[in-house]
C-alpha cells in the first residue's frame, strides 16, 4: 500500500501544500505543478528567501478566491517588510498548481493616488486605516485584480461608488477584487491591525506608532502612487509623514495633522509618538530632526549637517521638498528607512552625514522603484556615499575625488545574478549585488565618462524620467548611451548584464631597453570570461622616480599583451595601483590608511583631553605629558602648539600640514583648529608607522581611503592624500626578475 501511495498522483490540497511549505519540500511541490505551467525556479523564495530575510520565519498556505468565479489560488504567505519580497500567488485547484501571478502583474490598472486616514489605539497596539485609492485603467479590462498588503492588516471591508460593496476576496496579504465599471473608479479600504511583533518594522508602542518598513496599504504592482495623509493621534504626540505637512490642530481631544504628497511614491512610511521636534530653515528648505529623549544640541547638530547634505543634491536637481527631516526611532529594525521627504533611523545612528538615505530623495523617490526587478536605487544611493565627499564638500577636489571611492572588491555573491535583475527574490545575495556591485559599477562608469558627463547624465535622468514611472538600469542606461555620445554598450553589457567581475593574471613582465626609454611589458590573462579595462601601471624607477601611466582600453580578448614606455630605468611596476578595476583584491596589498590604522593604542599628551574627546567621540584619558618610547601602531593626539616633540612627529608626514596662530594649512586648504583638525599616518623605521591627530570637531572626521586627511569641524574633509598599492597579485620587482 505505501509503494502505491507513492505511485499514485498527489492531490494539492490546502492542507498538502501547507504541510510542504513548511518542510520547504521545493521537489514535492514542483511534483504537484500542472505540466508546462511552473518553471523549476517557481519555489526558489523558499529556499533562499528574500533579500532582507523575507520567509525565515516560514511559509505558510493560504486560499484565495477570485470574486465572481470558480478560479482559486494558493497564497504563499511570510511575514514580510515593504522592499522585500512579497507573497507568492499560484493559481490552484485540488488536481495541482498552476501558474504564477506575478506581484509586477498590474491587470491593466494604475492605482494614481492614496487619501488615507491613520487613527490608533496605543493601548492595544491597535492601527486603523482608511484608505480612499484612486485607479486608473492602462490596459484591457480583466474582471478581478489583486493588491497586496501586509500579512497582519485585516480587510474589513472594501466598497466603490456611491458606497456600494465591492466584492473582494483576502488570503493572508493578497486580496482579490471585483473590477468596477469604468476607467476611472475609486475604491475605500477599511483596514486594521494589531502592531505588536517586536521583529517587524511596524509597531505600535504606548508612546509611538511606527509605520516604516512594513507593507501597511493597499499595493498595486508595487506602482508608484502620490497621497494625502491624515493621522489622528493622542494630543501630545506628533505624527510625521510624505510630503508637505497641510494642517495641524486639536479637534476633539485627538491631534489631527494632515500631510500631502505630491511626488508618485511606491514605498510609504508614516509615524506618530512623543517626539521632540526641532527645525531650521536654511534658505528655501526647513530642516528638522525629532525623536523621543533627544537632547536639544542633537537635534540641531543634525539639521545643520543636513542642511550641507541638501545643498548638494540641490545642485544636482531642485530639491522637491520644501523641507527635509531625520526622524529617530527605537522602534526601528536594524538599518534606516527612506521616505523621500524624511527618513527614519534607529537610535543611537545620529547625528550623523548621511548621503544614502537622502540620496533616495532622487533615486527611488523623484525616480520611483519596486525592488521587483532590481535593487538599482540601493546602487545609487551607495555611490552617493562618497560622491557627496568627492563633489558636494568645499575643498581640494583633486585629492577627495581620489581618496573617496571604495575598493571594488569581487566577492562571491557577485556571482549570483546581472546587476540588472538582481531583485528582491534573488535572496540575499541581491543586496550585495545591489549595495555593493551596483555602486561600484556606477563608480566604474564615472571613471569611464568623467565627472561632468556623468553628473549630466545623472541630471537628465531625473529630469527626464516620466514622474511617476518606476526607473529601472536601463532607463539609466538609455540616458548614458546618449549623453556620453559614443559607443558604450559593451560596458553595460559587462557591467550589468554579466554577473561576477574580472578574474585575471598579468604574468611575463618583464622590462627592455630602447632607444630613447625604457619598456615594460607583460600579458594580461584572463581566468574567466574576458573584460575590457582601463588598466592603469605605476612604473618606479631605479633612482626613486615614479610614473602613473594609463593603458588603452583593453581588447576583450582572453589574453593580449601590456606595453608601457617610461624615461627612466624602471625597478618596480604595480598594474592597479588605486585599485580601480573590480577583481578579486588581496587586502594585502592595501597600503596604509587612517581607516585601517585607527584600531590601535591611544596616546594623550596631558591637557589635551579635551581635544582627544572631540576628535575620537568619547571621553578619553591623558597618557603623559610626553610622547611613549615606542611610537609603532599608536594614535597620537596633541597640540603641536604646546608639544614640541609632537609637531616633530607632525613634519615627518611628506609635505606637512603648517600651523599659523589657530589654522591648520594644508595643500591650498586651511581649517581653525577649534573648528576642524587634522590626522596623518606617520611612516617610522623599519616599516613602523604611527597616526597623529589634532583639532576640535563636532562630529567624527570621515577617512576615506586616505592616509592623511584635513577636515572641518563637522569632520568632512576638505583636503586628503592616498597612498598607491605597492604590494599585492599584481605588484612585480623588475630588477630582481632580471
Amino acid at each position: 500500500m505505501d509503494l502505491l501511495a507513492i505511485l499514485l498522483p498527489q492531490s494539492a490540497t490546502l492542507e498538502k501544500l501547507n504541510e510542504l511549505a513548511n518542510k520547504r519540500d521545493i521537489g514535492a511541490l514542483l511534483a504537484l505543478a500542472k505540466p508546462g505551467d511552473l518553471r523549476p525556479t517557481a519555489f526558489d523564495f523558499i529556499r533562499h528567501g528574500g533579500v532582507y530575510g523575507g520567509g525565515s520565519r516560514g511559509w505558510t498556505v493560504h486560499e484565495l478566491a477570485q470574486p465572481n468565479s470558480n478560479r482559486r489560488f494558493a497564497v504563499f504567505s511570510t511575514p514580510l517588510t515593504c522592499e522585500d519580497i512579497g507573497e507568492q500567488v499560484f493559481e490552484w485547484d485540488n488536481q495541482g498548481l498552476g501558474k504564477k501571478i506575478e506581484e509586477a502583474n498590474d491587470f491593466g490598472l494604475h492605482l494614481d493616488h492614496h487619501a488615507f486616514t491613520i487613527r490608533m489605539e496605543p493601548l492595544s497596539s491597535r492601527v486603523m486605516i482608511e484608505d480612499t485609492a484612486t485607479f486608473r485603467a492602462t490596459g484591457p479590462k480583466e474582471p478581478y485584480f489583486q493588491v497586496r498588503i501586509g500579512p497582519e492588516w485585516s480587510i474589513k471591508n472594501i466598497t466603490g461608488p456611491n458606497a456600494q460593496r465591492v466584492k473582494y476576496d483576502q488570503a493572508a496579504g493578497t486580496i482579490s477584487i471585483a473590477r468596477p465599471e469604468g476607467n476611472e473608479f475609486k475604491l475605500k479600504f477599511t483596514y486594521e491591525a494589531i502592531l505588536a511583533d517586536p521583529e517587524l518594522d511596524g509597531k505600535m508602542r504606548s508612546d509611538e506608532m511606527m509605520l516604516a518598513g512594513a507593507c501597511w496599504w493597499p499595493s498595486l504592482a508595487r506602482q508608484a502612487s502620490t497621497s494625502d495623509t491624515t493621522i489622528i493621534s493622542p494630543p501630545d504626540w506628533r505624527s510625521i509623514s510624505h510630503g508637505m505637512k497641510q494642517k495641524e490642530v486639536i479637534e476633539s481631544g485627538k491631534r489631527v495633522t494632515v500631510w500631502h504628497n505630491p511626488l508618485p511614491i511606491s514605498v510609504l512610511s508614516a509615524a506618530s509618538g512623543k517626539y521632540t521636534i526641532r527645525s531650521q530653515k536654511v534658505g528655501h528648505i526647513t530642516f528638522w530632526t525629532g525623536g523621543i529623549d533627544l537632547k536639544p544640541e542633537e537635534l540641531s547638530l543634525q539639521n545643520e549637517i543636513n542642511a550641507g547634505i541638501i545643498g548638494f543634491y540641490n545642485k544636482l536637481l531642485p530639491w522637491p521638498y520644501p523641507s527635509w527631516g531625520s526622524l529617530v526611532s527605537a522602534r526601528m529594525v536594524g538599518g534606516a528607512l527612506e521616505a523621500y521627504s524624511y527618513a527614519t533611523y534607529p537610535k543611537g545612528w545620529l547625528p550623523d552625514i548621511d548621503p544614502h538615505e537622502t540620496g533616495h530623495t532622487f533615486f527611488g523617490g523623484v525616480i520611483p522603484k519596486t525592488y521587483l526587478r532590481s535593487l538599482w536605487n540601493e546602487s545609487f544611493a551607495s555611490f552617493c556615499e562618497n560622491y557627496y565627499y568627492r563633489e558636494g564638500v568645499s575643498g581640494n577636489r583633486t585629492d577627495l575625488r581620489l581618496a573617496f571611492s571604495d575598493i571594488p572588491i569581487g566577492i562571491p555573491a557577485f556571482k549570483a545574478q546581472p546587476a540588472i535583475s538582481a531583485g528582491a527574490d534573488t535572496g540575499s545575495s541581491a543586496s550585495a549585488i545591489g549595495y555593493g556591485r551596483g555602486g561600484l559599477v556606477l563608480d566604474l562608469l564615472e571613471q569611464e565618462l568623467g565627472e561632468d558627463v556623468m553628473r549630466t547624465a545623472i541630471q537628465h535622468w531625473l529630469r527626464e524620467q516620466p514622474r511617476g514611472s518606476t526607473g529601472e538600469w536601463e532607463d539609466f542606461e538609455r540616458i548614458v548611451l546618449r549623453i556620453a555620445k559614443r559607443d558604450l554598450r559593451w560596458f553595460f553589457d559587462q557591467w550589468l548584464r554579466r554577473p561576477g567581475f574580472a578574474e585575471f593574471e598579468v604574468t611575463d613582465v618583464g622590462m627592455s631597453e630602447g632607444k630613447a626609454d625604457w619598456e615594460c611589458s607583460g600579458t594580461l590573462r584572463f581566468t574567466s570570461a574576458p573584460y575590457r579595462l582601463r588598466m592603469e601601471a605605476l612604473v618606479e624607477g631605479t633612482d626613486g622616480e615614479w610614473q602613473f601611466v594609463k593603458l588603452p582600453l583593453s581588447s576583450g580578448k582572453s589574453s593580449e599583451t601590456l606595453r608601457i614606455q617610461v624615461p627612466f630605468k624602471p625597478k618596480a611596476i604595480t598594474f592597479d595601483p588605486w585599485h580601480r578595476i573590480m577583481r578579486s583584491i588581496d587586502s594585502a596589498s592595501f597600503p596604509p590608511s587612517l581607516s585601517r590604522s585607527m584600531q590601535a593604542r591611544i596616546w594623550v599628551r596631558e591637557g589635551d583631553e579635551a581635544m582627544a574627546t572631540s576628535l575620537l567621540g568619547r571621553p578619553v584619558r591623558s597618557t603623559g605629558p610626553t610622547l611613549p618610547a615606542s611610537l609603532n601602531r599608536q594614535v597620537l593626539i596633541a597640540d603641536p602648539r604646546r608639544s614640541p616633540e609632537f609637531a616633530a612627529l607632525v613634519r615627518q608626514i611628506p609635505n606637512p600640514p603648517v600651523v599659523q596662530g589657530s589654522r591648520i594649512v594644508w595643500r591650498g586648504q586651511s581649517v581653525d583648529m577649534n573648528a576642524g583638525g587634522f590626522a596623518g599616518v606617520v611612516e617610522l623605521p623599519d616599516n613602523q608607522r604611527c597616526v597623529v591627530m589634532f583639532g576640535k570637531v563636532r562630529l567624527n572626521p570621515k577617512f576615506g581611503l586616505a592616509n592623511a586627511v584635513l577636515f572641518d569641524d563637522l569632520g568632512r574633509p576638505r583636503a586628503a592624500t592616498r597612498m598607491p598599492s605597492r604590494s599585492g597579485e599584481l605588484h612585480f620587482d623588475l630588477i630582481d626578475s632580471q
